[in-house]
């Protein structure tokens, strides 16, 4: 069962996280997800990825530009958004709908369902943003250290426990299936 869901943010549901953990073999807790801690431009691969979703501080919404598994919403407030993006350009949005899946740790465990609400389908967007700085406008606290950033509200959590370096930049994603 999922938990009360907040019209703009995250909805997390833990019923099957401590079932689906010690059910996981041993090993798994060992493993890596597959390309976690590559470099530039490997990593980029990664990123692309539609079940990766990256912590973005700088994010006003949660943006995708992968239609597939959207549940679109009924009034479509949000299409035709204009969004300003790092390298200041605007993409415009199309719709904005509901992600909802099973979240995956950095080793390959299931932890929990998620549900993404109000996120914008911005087709020429190259990646999944997770507006963190929307979501502590919501209440969630955030924590964190060179392992990952966790947000946290009212015992529900999101692990950004997934590590992308480059050069000079590390960006924490969460993994969401």
């Amino acid at each position: 069962m999922l938990c009360d869901i907040d019209p703009h943010h995250v909805c997390l549901s833990t019923e099957c996280t401590e079932e689906v953990i010690n059910e996981a073999p041993k090993e798994a807790e060992k493993a890596m997800l597959g390309l976690v801690n590559l470099s530039f431009p490997d990593a980029v691969q990664l990123l692309e990825v539609p079940c990766i979703w990256i912590g973005d501080t700088a994010a006003t919404v949660h943006i995708t530009p992968h239609e597939e598994g959207m549940v679109p919403n009924k009034d479509d407030k949000m299409k035709g958004l204009a969004i300003t993006v790092g390298n200041w350009a605007q993409e415009i949005t199309t719709m904005h709908g509901t992600i909802m899946g099973q979240m995956v740790n950095k080793n390959v465990i299931g932890v929990g369902t998620a549900i993404l609400n109000d996120v914008v389908y911005s087709p020429q967007m190259k990646y999944n943003l997770c507006s963190l700085s929307w979501l502590m406008d919501d209440g969630w606290k955030m924590t964190g250290d060179t392992k990952g950033i966790m947000m946290v509200k009212k015992g529900h959590k999101l692990v950004f426990d997934i590590l992308v370096w480059s050069d000079t930049t590390l960006v924490y994603c969460l993994y969401i299936n």
